[in-house]
């Protein structure tokens, strides 16, 4: 089995990424910074959702909007994505701190209103339980707050809550130092394949942070078979590409 996890960067480099997408053929694809909306706009940074839903054809999606906005008389989305080869049995969306509101923007939105997707994903009889996150942004370190703290806490206590006899993949842009605080709350339980394999970071010169803030922790149910960070420009941060049983 092969999952990737890729900030896409709201689409900037929208054709590159669907070109690494189609090469990898990954049988989940996790994604943040996914805009969605207007299908008539000739302009795929208004929906990146339905451009990757088009050139790559996955049967199954799960769509969570973090904010909301307007243009053009269109209503228009930025959110987490998850991609399927398998059935998705069962959604589940948890938010940090409260639902976005309407005709909000990450310019006017309370940027606390991070949320997680987990999706229950049926591949061939055996549950994996796939989690998505983009975590809240913090000026001027990625060693986080007692904000982050709170939510990965929050994350935490909702890891407790699934068996931990299936496999389980928590992966996303969590905007954190691998052996930040707010990390620590994850890593006490989940083995962070970052510090694992020694990756030194995942973005590339598009951005001007250097650290590895983009992560996937995995419960002792995952066999993880390798983890690759290919230096490519399909975002401002590159792709992780975990295989496992």
């Amino acid at each position: 089995m092969k999952l990737i996890q890729l900030n896409i960067w709201d689409g900037s480099l929208l054709r590159n990424a669907i070109k690494f997408l189609e090469k990898e053929d990954a049988d989940i694809v996790n994604l943040q910074e996914v805009s969605m909306g207007m299908k008539q706009s000739d302009s795929e940074f208004f929906s990146v959702y339905d451009a990757l839903q088009n050139a790559l054809g996955y049967q199954y999606g799960f769509y969570s909007p973090q904010a909301e906005s307007s243009f053009a008389g269109y209503s228009v989305y930025l959110g987490q994505l998850i991609l399927s080869k398998y059935p998705i049995v069962c959604k589940s969306v948890v938010y940090m701190n409260g639902k976005p509101r309407k005709n909000s923007t990450l310019s006017t939105a309370d940027l606390n209103l991070r949320l997680l997707q987990h999706a229950r994903i049926d591949i061939n009889g055996k549950i994996v339980n796939d989690l998505n996150h983009h975590g809240l942004f913090v000026w001027g370190t990625k060693m986080g707050n007692k904000t982050t703290e709170s939510h990965q806490k929050k994350i935490s206590r909702y890891l407790n809550t699934i068996n931990q006899g299936e496999r389980i993949i928590l992966t996303g842009d969590f905007n954190l130092a691998p052996r930040s605080r707010s990390l620590g709350f994850i890593t006490k339980n989940y083995t962070n394949l970052v510090l694992k394999y020694k990756i030194k970071t995942t973005r590339n010169e598009l951005s001007v942070p250097k650290e590895p803030v983009d992560n996937i922790f995995v419960n002792p149910t995952v066999k993880v078979r390798s983890l690759r960070v290919p230096k490519l420009y399909v975002s401002d941060h590159l792709p992780l590409i975990m295989e496992f049983d």
